[in-house]
């Protein structure tokens, strides 16, 4: 894990420097400025800007560490799926997904007042799916579809995001990545379960229950054209209009 190699490397230079003739120069400033120093590098490695970097106490990169870690470890991102990342984008086409059992299936009618004033009616609309606001896999999925927003809206959709996030850790997304389109913060899993994403699912070999990751295309009348249960993370927004 990240924070574990960050941990054994301030161990090393501590027993390093203490057993050199700089010893006496070793402070509790002098280590907190190396364990500083690494943590930086860690988060920089796992997507974080140097901009927000800077701005981070000691005590604040640590807990994003652990975050960071509870997600799937060093070298691993937010869900399951973001494991695609690594991959060549493929063209999206509809039997290139497949079926997840609960999920809501294409050609099926849907009540679209589940989503509120956030959907108006007689219009298309992309509801997409995350499970954390703010972690790498979401952030970059979300950051694609808000950079093919326009192209979207030109053929006619509206976006609409959907988490079971708190309205706050929505806000402060949304605000942060600029992003142009609505995010429903779902904590009581009504949005969730309409479409069938909240349910069992295994990630990294684990069962769990949660949000699995997916994309609904919605006609003006409600009803399911297209579903996206395999998400490319960093090119959702291509993916989508590969398929529109």
């Amino acid at each position: 894990k990240a924070t574990v190699s960050v941990l054994n490397w301030c161990a090393f230079a501590v027993a390093r420097w203490s057993s050199s003739s700089m010893a006496p120069k070793l402070t509790e400033a002098a280590v907190k400025k190396m364990l500083k120093a690494n943590c930086a590098e860690h988060l920089k490695k796992h997507g974080v800007s140097e901009d927000d970097v800077k701005g981070m106490k000691v005590a604040e990169m640590r807990v994003k560490l652990l975050e960071i870690a509870a997600e799937g470890g060093a070298k691993r991102t937010a869900d399951e799926a973001d494991v695609e990342d690594d991959k060549p984008a493929k063209k999206a086409k509809k039997q290139d997904q497949p079926e997840v059992p609960g999920l809501v299936e294409a050609g099926a009618k849907l009540d679209m007042d589940v989503l509120g004033d956030h959907h108006e009616a007689g219009h298309k609309v992309i509801v997409f799916f995350y499970p954390k606001a703010s972690t790498p896999g979401c952030t970059a999925e979300a950051c694609s579809l808000r950079d093919h927003h326009k192209a979207l809206q030109a053929k006619g959709y509206n976006v609409i995001g959907v988490s079971a996030c708190s309205e706050k850790a929505q806000a402060n997304f949304k605000t942060k990545q600029k992003l142009p389109f609505p995010l429903i913060p779902d904590t009581e899993h009504e949005v969730l379960k309409a479409f069938g994403v909240w349910g069992p699912k295994t990630t990294f070999g684990k069962k769990t229950v949660g949000i699995r990751r997916s994309t609904f295309v919605v006609d003006e009348d409600g009803v399911v054209t297209q579903v996206f249960s395999k998400v490319q993370t960093k090119t959702h927004g291509e993916q989508l209009l590969e398929c529109l």
